[in-house]
């Protein structure tokens, strides 16, 4: 401008990065033109006298005076970096077994290097083993930096036991169950024990037993890697269910056949209805066990053919409970 001098800029000193950290900085100082002066650091948009914190590359700066006159300079950062870390496996714990390892490979830098491990601190080579699941980190350190680098041990998870029985329950009039595996993950065995001292190996089973009785019925499972899981469920083999009810008796006083009563077993919500043929009510009971005599209005009944239903639930030892109808005749002889 007519009448006045530009400033002019003079590089001080240049602070070159270090360890990738952006500590980077460029120091600087203005004279001539017509102070106060205003700055513009580029690419980094700082705007103070000096730059700082910044990445290693090429800067410059543009010192405007006070009545718009300009002056600029450059200068280069470079930067001295830390080592560069590779993991060269990472491996995963196996249902929990403490499995999982790392081990890395360290370039660049300035070494030696030393390692330390966050998962303990007398572990400083290049590898660690024996890990659960989880995050942890690595510290390198060379001559001038240091590296925090994190790493994650996976978990393959071991397989979860599970099967289902069909049926749950059954009796002794077929005393068959198959055993349908519903494991979850990776299997490569299984092993079924019956509870009656006999087993299988394979993923589903079938097996029929001699006998009435409760089982349980185990399943173990396991995978190459050696894990392994166990579920064990009870199965119930029932003697028969029945239900009988006679279809005439003589209630005549001469001690032979004088009671009309129901048979039955695992039989339960019994309740018998009779009826004569005007459709009357005569007799009706809730206990299979109760006996009747023939008697209504305390008179034995005429001799006929008498219509009765009865309703009941098969009752497989309380796990399965099916209710049921009948119906069917009873003649009176006297």
């Amino acid at each position: 401008m007519t009448g006045t001098s530009n400033p002019e800029v003079f590089i001080d000193s240049v602070l070159n990065e270090m360890c990738s950290y952006s500590n980077g900085a460029i120091y600087i100082h203005a004279i001539a033109g017509s102070p106060p002066y205003s700055y513009l650091w580029t690419p980094s948009n700082q705007n103070s006298q000096n730059l700082t914190g910044v990445h290693a590359g090429n800067y410059s700066v543009l010192v405007t005076d006070i009545n718009g006159c300009t002056a600029t300079a450059q200068a280069e950062i470079t930067n001295t970096p830390p080592p560069i870390v590779f993991f060269e496996y990472i491996y995963p714990d196996t249902c929990h077994k403490q499995t999982g390892a790392a081990s890395v490979v360290v370039l660049g830098g300035f070494p030696p290097y030393q390692y330390h491990w966050s998962v303990s601190d007398s572990i400083y080579g290049t590898a660690v083993s024996c890990l659960n699941e989880g995050n942890y980190s690595l510290t390198v350190t060379d001559s001038l930096c240091q590296v925090l680098v994190p790493f994650n041990i996976p978990l393959i998870p071991g397989p979860e036991a599970d099967f289902k029985t069909y049926p749950p329950v059954t009796t002794i009039d077929n005393p068959s169950f198959r055993f349908e595996d519903w494991s979850f993950g990776v299997i490569n065995d299984w092993h079924w024990n019956f509870g009656d001292g006999t087993g299988s190996d394979g993923k589903d089973a079938f097996h029929t037993y001699a006998d009435t009785g409760k089982y349980k019925v185990v399943l173990q499972i396991s995978n190459k890697e050696g894990c392994k899981d166990t579920i064990s469920k009870m199965i119930i083999v029932l003697d028969k269910i029945t239900l009988f009810i006679p279809n005439s008796f003589t209630p005549n006083g001469d001690g032979i056949n004088d009671y009309f009563f129901a048979l039955g077993q695992n039989i339960m919500d019994y309740e018998f209805y009779l009826y004569n043929r005007w459709g009357e009510l005569i007799f009706h009971s809730e206990d299979i066990y109760q006996q009747w005599d023939g008697k209504y209005k305390g008179k034995i009944v005429e001799e006929s053919v008498y219509n009765w239903v009865v309703f009941y639930t098969e009752d497989r030892a309380g796990i399965i409970r099916t209710p049921k109808a009948m119906k069917g005749s009873l003649t009176i002889i006297k």
